[in-house]
């Protein structure tokens, strides 16, 4: 893009800017297939999203973190139900999007980056609380980290919870984006509220809960 600029780019094909790209740089017949391989890549990162998050979501309903109905497989051991939650969870974003939104990729990013920072910073926090819930000694751990990690990962968090966040409003050009991107993340409180209320119905501990089948 910034060989040929924008006057070549943009006017031909506004939409698609990496068609003329592929024409200019590959002729007509190269451009053809590298815009297939790009329209291949993706498809498949798009289904490696959708296959990774409905894992996730299978994971977290083993440990009755969100409800338990989203942890049933089927017959080729693929999550399927969670894999539907997320698409339909996906479709809603876009749906919002384009009514409310206007600039729609905003919306989805916003959401995505709200959610990665709080998952590094509470990631960040566990590796300090599994110090102070397991003695550093104990035989359980099979590696032990440099105890300076534990103030790295201090540090880290409040960076992710706390510092980057403040950075957030000025990186999506205004507080809305951001407020949408905290309103997704906490649509995930009556799940996991819902979750935890149905292991107590079982009468089910976290002791009891075995290793999730990957």
């Amino acid at each position: 893009m910034g060989s040929l600029g924008k006057d070549i780019l943009l006017p031909e094909n506004y939409v698609n800017p990496l068609t003329p790209i592929a024409v200019e740089t590959m002729g007509y017949i190269g451009g053809a297939l590298s815009i297939i391989m790009m329209l291949s890549a993706m498809v498949l990162i798009s289904n490696t999203a959708i296959l990774g998050s409905s894992r996730a979501l299978y994971s977290l309903a083993r440990n009755y973190q969100v409800p338990i109905q989203l942890a049933k497989l089927n017959k080729h051991g693929s999550p399927f139900r969670a894999a539907v939650a997320t698409l339909l969870f996906d479709f809603f974003l876009l749906l919002v999007g384009i009514q409310y939104g206007g600039a729609l990729p905003i919306w989805i990013l916003s959401a995505s980056t709200v959610g990665y920072l709080f998952i590094n910073g509470l990631t960040q926090v566990a590796f300090y609380l599994s110090r102070k819930d397991i003695p550093y000694d104990d035989p359980r751990r099979r590696w032990r980290a440099p105890k300076f990690w534990t103030t790295v990962m201090l540090f880290w968090a409040a960076m992710n919870l706390g510092f980057y966040q403040v950075g957030l409003y000025h990186v999506m050009g205004g507080g809305l984006s951001v407020l949408l991107g905290y309103l997704i993340m906490l649509s995930f409180v009556p799940l996991y509220l819902w979750g935890r209320k149905q292991m107590r119905d079982a009468g089910i501990t976290a002791i009891d809960l075995k290793p999730i089948e990957m």
